[in-house]
């Protein structure tokens, strides 16, 4: 099997062409805490934590946080953020559908934010992830996962469109929906202000409510909330993000 999209997507250029957004983070975590209903010294999973910014803010908030991610690169980030913040937060590397058989029921929440589910070609792998969730949360734990919504894709589909990201990089999204699939396949192209360019491939299969729903209550996952963005705004065709909040009941 050759490399996959994602393996080398979240390197040194991912940050500056998508920003780092720290100034989020509070805000977000806000929603996090309110939605997981935990109280302080929990144990919670940031699960493709990328360079920390929401483990970093819970762990200063109390929290004994872990996250895994992919990236090396990223990690090294989170672990620098750590650092700068005074706080300590478990860093792992590792695949997120090898989430360890020995962190079975060591949580009481779970997190997976900014689309960082629906990388993985076969249905099973997707679904491994879901499950490795569900056997980490302990019983009554609970499990935010927040991802762009495909009704809004669907709604507001471009196949092509431009955006000025940081620190005056363009960017050059040309995008195709799948169907048959529920897969967004884009080529993203930056262009530095020194003329340089290069291209990432991104592969995302998108999952309507419903999809999300029933993976969930495979895996004993019973949803409690559903909101279509980080102010808890309702959840409809329109809405850009769809946050879905599971309790672990058996």
């Amino acid at each position: 099997m050759g490399r996959q999209w994602f393996e080398g997507y979240f390197d040194e250029w991912y940050l500056p062409t998508h920003g780092d957004g720290l100034g989020r983070a509070p805000a977000e975590v806000d929603y996090i805490v309110g939605a997981l209903d935990l109280p302080p010294d929990s144990a919670v999973l940031d699960l493709a934590c990328g360079h920390g910014r929401h483990a970093v803010e819970l762990a200063r908030r109390g929290y004994r946080v872990t996250g895994l991610d992919l990236s090396r690169v990223l990690l090294a980030k989170a672990e620098e953020l750590a650092r700068e913040r005074g706080v300590a937060v478990e860093l792992v590397e590792e695949d997120m559908r090898r989430i360890p058989e020995t962190w079975a029921a060591r949580f009481e929440g779970a997190i997976n934010v900014f689309t960082a589910w629906g990388y993985f070609e076969k249905e099973a792998d997707n679904e491994r992830v879901i499950e490795g969730v569900a056997r980490s949360l302990r019983l009554g734990g609970r499990f935010l996962l927040d991802v762009i919504n495909r009704e809004w894709v669907i709604r507001h589909f471009r196949d092509t469109q431009w955006s000025e990201e940081a620190d005056g990089i363009l960017a050059l999204e040309r995008t195709t929906f799948d169907l048959r699939k529920s897969r967004s396949e884009s080529v993203r192209t930056f262009v530095l202000p020194d003329g340089r360019r290069f291209a990432r491939d991104v592969s995302v299969r998108l999952y309507t409510l419903a999809e999300v729903e029933a993976a969930f209550a495979r895996h004993h996952l019973e949803i409690k909330a559903v909101s279509g963005g980080w102010t808890g705004e309702e959840y409809t065709m329109d809405s850009r993000r769809m946050i879905v909040v599971a309790e672990r009941m058996k």
